[in-house]
Parts: structure tokens; C-alpha cells; sequence
């Protein structure tokens, strides 16, 4: 497997169900634009020029390419479709024609060991295709592969004469081949470096908050906006700069403004495409996540969209890795620190680069705004960038709105925009940018820490202790010592080892919280147990940190075959 395949199976590995891997790419053809049989021919030279969508995943880290085969296109007509009246009107919006084909390959089962990643399905009206959907596994294409993947079926549809194979491509067993030179190995390795040097200092979530009173649901806004695609286009010729570059910048102004902290270090994807031109129309799963350092401190809006700019090439250099051996390394960095980190899902998911259309922004239109659920995410607040064009439709997506609400949610793009339309007049101080943003600091009383990059709420932390170790009491300091947890023990908790392990494996439920630093195992629980003075009468049994892990890390096999040289982690 290449690296891409082995970082899309790790993070599909956690989910449990690989629907939630798939893609989907929509054509919308004009009345009568082709036939059943010009769709179906054009999808088997797909499938013939690109191995990826013959590949199968049978285990023990390998890929396997099907020579040849059959492939079921799903033809569905109106009378077929679920609301098939609807469907009936040639005036149907194309939403409910996507909904139509979609619900054909939604429920098809997908086993990678045996079933090839790809799918599709049309709706036909008088003899003729009116909707039709591709459906791919992430295993086996990223965003830009489906995009690729789209942009040659479409071309294959208006014009029979491109439905050729064509020369030989750059297909992933080639990718895999290439991942094993020395060179790209020095590569991967220096990438396990690169996150490890920043994992070991970065704050697990920059954004924690204390839970409010509201429900713990995963939702997400979408921002349409007019006025922020004409202010974009102004920003980019007057700075050169990429349009996903300056949203970032404003986006990186808001959460700096709101935290009070200029630094940024934060996950985004990286498509892994800058490097090798052979991988510019590759058709596989290169994009990973990328560990982004950005300092924004005294920048003006201009001088920080450039810094934004070259932390993303410097990030996108340590973004081929294998996955595996990383999030070993994860884990090791997560236990020392007793943090879990919220990175995994992006912070910054650029997936607007490949859709563009040549009509004008209309900045008078109105902006609009779409609440919706969305399905669980560990993210405090993520950025999913959809269009870049005539619009600019982006998500704030947040994964508890106890802690992060509505209202913040809206406030957050509404601030983005603000700030958008006012740097396309000019290059806007870092004063001026406080003033546009207008939104007000973070606040976080005496019941807050600030240790090892961290926020760290101690109410949080003590449901943390009455989870897993009560009876048990934090202490933001003792001696000096920050973070003190006393813990009465019991037959299955006797020392720091077994009560520090106890503490990560619930502290994913607890965002805002940090594993103690130290833990003192006492004979016996004190009648007043917040009083620390109790908890020091005590007989002590044991005390430490906790950080010893029971046995040494295993070095994991980089793609199957000892790494290429020894570093301890």
C-alpha cells in the first residue's frame, strides 16, 4: 500500500463503516446530452486508465490490481426512484435528481478486501441520462482524484472521440514502487520528525472551553457569501496571493483575536501534489493531514497571508508519512503529556481548489447561513472551504456545541467575511483588524490553568478524576508541583502507572482537561476531600507521575520492512 492508502485506512479503521470514506461526484447533463451506453462505455475506459479504481485491499498492508472484470452501472427511472412523482417533471431541481441517484449507491455494501472501490449509478428519462453519480472510496481516490476522476468523464461525455485510454499514468503500485527509494524514505522519515518535534509542543486544544448548558451535538454552519468571493478576487490581485491562503489568514486573524494568542499551530490537509508533477491528474488518495506553524504576531493582513502561505509549502514537505508509525509516535507524545489530541479531523480542509466556475461574484446578494447536523467529530472547530469562485461557501463545523454555540459558530464567519471585505479596500493593520473583527476575548477565571501550551479547566479535570479514579481530588499546585491529584487507592489502582492509564483513556471525553502531573496513591479517603490538608494526613502508598509506560514503544514497519534507519521516538 503507498502511504496515502495507509494513512485512509488508519483514519477508516476508527470509523467502523466505510460509507463514511466514500465520495461522491455529480454530473448534472443538459436535456438529451447522452445515452446509458455513451455513460457506460466512457466508465469502463475509466476503470481502464486508472488501476486505482481496479484495486482491492485484502490485508497485511498490500494492494492488489484486478486485471479485468465486470462493473454493475445502477439505471434508475423515475418510476424506479423514491418520490418518483417528483421526478417525473422535467423541472426537477437538480438536488432532488443528486438525492435520486445517490440513494441507489448509498446502500451499497463495500468490503475492501473483495469489492472494487468505485460505483456508480444514473437516472434516465425518455431514454436519455438526466442525473448520474460516481461513487468512490477514499482508499482509492482523494478530493482532487475525484475531481480528476470527474472532469475526464465529462470530457468522455461530450466527445466520443476522447474516450480512448491514452498514455500510460502514474498509477499507485507506481507511487508505491516510488515510496521505497531511499530518497522519499529519508522523506517519510524526516516527516515522523517533523510532527513528533511539534507534537511534543503543541497545545492539545487551542480552543478549549468549559461545557454550557446546552446539548453536546456535532452541527455545522455553512456561510455562503457573495460579498466575500468579490472581496477575495481584490485581495488576490492586489497580493498574488492563493484565495485559500487569504480565507486562512482571515480565519487565523479571528481565532487569534478571540484566544488572544498570535501563534497558530493547527492541523490542515495537504494534497501532496507540489512535488511531483507526475502527481498533479494523479488518480489516488495522496492528501493527509499536515501540522501547519503559522506566527501572526504584529503581521498586517497582507504580511500574514504570506506567512500563511509558507507555513502551508513547509508543512506540506512533512505531510507523506506512513500514518501507522505516526500516530505510535501520537500516542507516546499523548502519554508523556497527558493530552489527547484534537487534530487528527482538520482544522483547515481546503476542498474548494478543484471546483471553479466563470461567473462573477454578485456583492450585493445577501449572505446566507444553513444550520445542520452533522455526524461526530472530536474537532472543538473546523474550517471546510467548498467554493472559491462566484461564492465563497465555507463551514464552521463544531463537534460539541455545549461548549461551542450557535451563535459563536455564525459570529466566527460573520467576522471572517467582515474582515475579507475590508482588506480588499486595503492592507489592514493588526489594530485596524482587532476593530473589524469585533468579537470579544476568550474568558477564563481563576479556575483556569495555563500549563504546557495548554488551557486546562480544573472543574474538568476533577470529572475526569470522579471518572475514572473516585474517590480522588485535583490540586492546581502542591509544593510547587502543578496539577496534583490525591487518589484513594483500591485493589485495581495502587500505583501512578495504573491510575495515570486510567485518566487517558477517558480524557477524549474531556476536551478542556490534562491528566494530572502527579498523583499521590493514599491509604484511605479524607473526610473533607476537597481540603488538602486531609489528603496530606493520609498514609501515602505511592506517588509519581505516572508516566512510565509498562513496557518500551514498538517501533513500527515502515510499509511492511524495518525503517531505514534507527531513531528513538
Amino acid at each position: 500500500m503507498t502511504l496515502g492508502q495507509l494513512n485512509a485506512h488508519k483514519w477508516l479503521s476508527w470509523t467502523g463503516t466505510p460509507a463514511y470514506g466514500m465520495q461522491y461526484w455529480h454530473l448534472r447533463p443538459g436535456a438529451g446530452a447522452f445515452g446509458v451506453g455513451d455513460f457506460a462505455e466512457s466508465l469502463a475506459v475509466l476503470l481502464t486508465r486508472h488501476e486505482g479504481l481496479r484495486t482491492t485491499f485484502p490485508g497485511g498492508g498490500r494492494q492488489r490490481v484486478v486485471a479485468s472484470g465486470e462493473l454493475v452501472l445502477h439505471v434508475l427511472t423515475p418510476e424506479d426512484a423514491p418520490a418518483s412523482s417528483a421526478l417525473d417533471s422535467a423541472s426537477v431541481d437538480s438536488a432532488a435528481l443528486d438525492s435520486a441517484v445517490d440513494a441507489v449507491v448509498a446502500g451499497l455494501p463495500y468490503d475492501s478486501a473483495v469489492d472494487l472501490p468505485v460505483s456508480a449509478a444514473v437516472l434516465v428519462r425518455s431514454g436519455r441520462v438526466c442525473a448520474a453519480v460516481l461513487r468512490c472510496s477514499h482508499l482509492a481516490a482523494d478530493h482532487k482524484g475525484m475531481a480528476v476522476l470527474g472532469r475526464e468523464l465529462e470530457e468522455m461525455l461530450a466527445d466520443p472521440a476522447a474516450r480512448v485510454v491514452g498514455a500510460p499514468r502514474h498509477q499507485p503500485l507506481d507511487q508505491a514502487e516510488s515510496e521505497r527509494r531511499p530518497s522519499m524514505r529519508r522523506r517519510a522519515e524526516n516527516a515522523l520528525d517533523y510532527w513528533g518535534d511539534r507534537l511534543r509542543r503543541m497545545p492539545a486544544n487551542p480552543l478549549a472551553a468549559a461545557p454550557g448548558p446546552g446539548p453536546a451535538e456535532s452541527r455545522a454552519m455553512e456561510m455562503v457569501s457573495h460579498a466575500g468571493a468579490a472581496a477575495l478576487a481584490r485581495i488576490a490581485r492586489r497580493t498574488s496571493l492563493d484565495r485559500s491562503n487569504i480565507v486562512l489568514a482571515a480565519i487565523l486573524s479571528v481565532l487569534a483575536e478571540r484566544t488572544g494568542d498570535p501563534g497558530h499551530l493547527f492541523c490542515a490537509l495537504s494534497n501532496n501534489r507540489f512535488f511531483d508533477r507526475r502527481l498533479a491528474d494523479h488518480v489516488g488518495t495522496l492528501a493527509a493531514s499536515s501540522l501547519v506553524e503559522v506566527d501572526g504576531g504584529g503581521a498586517t493582513f497582507d504580511e500574514l497571508g504570506a506567512r500563511v502561505r509558507a507555513g502551508m509549502v513547509r508543512a506540506s514537505m512533512s505531510a507523506m508519512y506512513d500514518a501507522h508509525r505516526m500516530h505510535a509516535i501520537a500516542e507516546r507524545v499523548e502519554h508523556e503529556r497527558g493530552v489527547a489530541f484534537n487534530y487528527f479531523p482538520p482544522i483547515f480542509n481546503n476542498a474548494a481548489a478543484y471546483i471553479r466556475s466563470d461567473a462573477t461574484p454578485d456583492p450585493v446578494r445577501s449572505t446566507e447561513f444553513t444550520w445542520r447536523r452533522m455526524e461526530a467529530t472530536p474537532a472543538p472547530l473546523r474550517f471546510d472551504l467548498w467554493r472559491l469562485d462566484a461564492v465563497l461557501a465555507m463551514d464552521a463545523w463544531t463537534g460539541d456545541t455545549s461548549r461551542i454555540d450557535r451563535p459563536e459558530v455564525e459570529q466566527t464567519l460573520l467576522a471572517v467575511e467582515r474582515l475579507l471585505v475590508a482588506a480588499a479596500e486595503d492592507d489592514l493593520s493588526p489594530g485596524e483588524m482587532s476593530g473589524i473583527i469585533d468579537l470579544p476575548r476568550t474568558e477564563r477565571g481563576d479556575d483556569w490553568l495555563h500549563l504546557d501550551s495548554c488551557w486546562v479547566h480544573l472543574p474538568e479535570v476533577q470529572r475526569l478524576l470522579d471518572d475514572t479514579l473516585a474517590p480522588a481530588r485535583i490540586f492546581a499546585e502542591v509544593d510547587d508541583r502543578p496539577l496534583v491529584a490525591y487518589v484513594a487507592a483500591t485493589d485495581a489502582v495502587t500505583t501512578p502507572e495504573q491510575a495515570h492509564a486510567r485518566c487517558m483513556s477517558r480524557l477524549p471525553a474531556h476536551p478542556a482537561a490534562m491528566t494530572p502531573r502527579h498523583y499521590v496513591l493514599c491509604h484511605g479517603t479524607p473526610t473533607t476531600p476537597h481540603d488538602l490538608s486531609s489528603w496530606q494526613r493520609q498514609p501515602v502508598l505511592s506517588e509519581g507521575p505516572g508516566r512510565r509506560l509498562p513496557t518500551p514503544a514498538r517501533r513500527e514497519e515502515f510499509n511492511g520492512e524495518p525503517p531505514p534507519r534507527a531513531r528513538a521516538v
